[in-house]
């Protein structure tokens, strides 16, 4: 897809140790807990084998694996993360790669073990928040079994709080080191999800599920009632058989033996700017003035 986005920093690049996986079983099994059963996923702490560290002298961030407590073999998955404006008291999301490949990490072998650095966050002095999920993995060729979402806030530069009791956060809130050029402060600052974008806002998942309906009854009127004037093509003429899998027109024929409707990932480029995801097709939408959710660009491509 031409949206797509690279990650800050290397990857890890260590051949026989971590596969990237790409089947489609495994990105199916990710969207039971990314987006498609619940708008919100519960998010647990990091706490595990992976987590969000801070170099010693420079206090540069990094999402790391700790191989000495890598008991089974586990699929990390980047979902994106964002950065907090003080000045502003808001989060935003920092560009990342929309789909990030699932990297399998392996146990080590006897005398191998060492930290090893999966995500390289900006070298910026910002307060962060990561999210990643971490699946248990199958058997190669078996998808993996339901993730678990993991969010760590973390301060980012060479200077750090004394202290981060400074009471009970209000709803809503979390207490944080927020970092500047020379000092540090503890704050509390908004709870990151939403502004974030790693929330599907409930307007929206209730605007797509009613679009799915219209495409499985495949009415074009009432797939029209959905789309931004002028924005989408609806055709109702097969596409040739070695190409049917892409396009930009929502196409009839295709909607009965190929679209997918589960929500594989999303993307929240603004308030009012949502990408969705699936294992067929990429959604646009937009929220008008008036508060309602239009699409206003159709993808069909495949994962690939």
């Amino acid at each position: 897809m031409s949206d797509r986005r690279n990650l800050p920093g290397p990857r890890p690049k260590r051949p026989g140790r971590f596969l990237i996986w790409i089947a489609a079983a495994l990105v199916c099994f990710c969207a039971s807990a990314a987006a498609s059963e619940q708008t919100k996923p519960e998010t647990f702490p990091s706490g595990g084998a992976i987590s969000v560290r801070r170099q010693t002298k420079t206090g540069w961030a990094s999402v790391q694996v700790d191989e000495t407590m890598l008991r089974r073999p586990v699929n990390f998955l980047l979902r994106g993360f964002c950065k907090y404006d003080p000045d502003k008291r808001h989060w935003q999301q920092v560009p990342w790669h929309l789909l990030g490949l699932p990297t399998r990490l392996e146990p080590p072998m006897p005398g191998l073990i060492h930290p090893l650095v999966l995500v390289n966050l900006p070298q910026e002095i910002s307060l962060f928040a990561v999210y990643w999920t971490e699946a248990g993995a199958a058997p190669a060729g078996h998808g993996s079994y339901t993730p678990v979402w993991r969010e760590q806030i973390v301060t980012s530069g060479p200077v750090l709080c004394e202290d981060l009791h400074i009471g009970p956060p209000p709803e809503g809130m979390v207490a944080a080191c927020v970092p500047f050029k020379d000092s540090a402060e503890a704050r509390f600052v908004p709870r990151p999800d939403e502004e974030c974008g790693m929330i599907l806002p409930e307007s929206l998942k209730k605007t797509y599920d009613q679009l799915t309906s219209a495409l499985a009854a495949g009415k074009i009127p009432e797939i029209e009632m959905f789309c931004l004037p002028g924005k989408i093509k609806i055709s109702s003429a097969p596409r040739p058989e070695k190409s049917r899998e892409y396009g930009q027109d929502i196409n009839l024929p295709f909607l009965k033996n190929g679209f997918a409707k589960e929500i594989l990932n999303f993307d929240g480029i603004s308030p009012t700017e949502f990408l969705i995801r699936t294992g067929t097709t990429a959604l646009w939408f937009d929220k008008t003035a008036d508060g309602k959710w239009k699409l206003v660009k159709w993808l069909d491509k495949p994962i690939e």
